[in-house]
């Protein structure tokens, strides 16, 4: 991870994505050559006043997600909660 400041990425993931429709949460679908959430976890990376990255996830999803953003330098993926207040509060406790 890049140490350039004490700045840390908060990616909330933990949506079951029942609006966008699909079988599987919108951050998990291949989108030029990737998952979504791959891709927004590498930008968050290469910003170079993001020092870390946290993910919170759905629990249901966990094996997708370690799929997703494995072999990235990122922080332990977080549980979410029962709605985003809980999971955004869940990834503030986990930093």
């Amino acid at each position: 991870m890049n140490n350039a400041s004490n700045t840390a990425a908060l990616i909330v993931a933990a949506g079951s994505g029942r609006r966008a429709g699909g079988e599987v949460p919108t951050q998990y679908p291949l989108v030029g050559g990737g998952p979504v959430l791959r891709h927004t976890a590498e930008a968050f990376l290469r910003h170079p006043q993001i020092s870390s990255v946290q993910v919170v996830i759905h629990p249901d999803y966990e094996a997708e997600a370690a799929s997703a953003i494995s072999g990235l330098d990122i922080l332990p993926l977080v549980a979410g909660g029962k709605n985003r207040q809980d999971s955004v509060k869940n990834g503030l406790e986990a930093l």
